[in-house]
């Protein structure tokens, strides 16, 4: 769940991808609340979650939801690259795994910033659930 108070965006998830097995990382794979909207997605494949709303606790499903592979600022939603299911990616790579990466920023992290964030930016994130093989971990930050 996120809530975010300002006129911008809101946090947004980020793995660090070894798609094919050799150690290195080959996609960070993003996922922004801002991006599950019909305006974003693609016909038959993710599902419309709704519009953030400022000063509202929201319900994000990242594993059903859009994913995009950040290399370049062409590639993301805004300037004309596509979302992707974490099923249709894994598809796609089957054997690929989550890495930290070499600098020491975590293979899943939470982050906020970027372009199009302004100096007021409060955005909180909580609840966030993670599944591993079937084991699921609730990450509850207010406890």
């Amino acid at each position: 769940m996120e809530r975010r108070d300002s006129t911008v965006d809101t946090p947004f998830v980020v793995m660090a991808i070894d798609n094919n097995g050799d150690g290195t990382i080959d996609d960070e794979l993003n996922f922004g609340p801002w991006y599950q909207t019909g305006r974003f997605i693609l016909p038959g494949g993710v599902p419309d979650q709704g519009s953030s709303q400022l000063n509202t606790w929201q319900k994000w499903d990242a594993l059903r939801g859009g994913w995009f592979a950040f290399t370049t600022v062409q590639e993301d939603p805004d300037h004309s690259g596509h979302v992707i299911t974490m099923a249709a990616y894994k598809t796609k790579y089957p054997n690929a795994v989550i890495r930290n990466l070499a600098n020491g920023l975590g293979g899943f992290r939470i982050q906020a910033g970027g372009p199009i964030f302004s100096n007021n930016f409060i955005g909180y994130v909580d609840k966030l659930k993670i599944g591993v093989s079937g084991t699921n971990t609730t990450y509850d930050f207010e406890e």
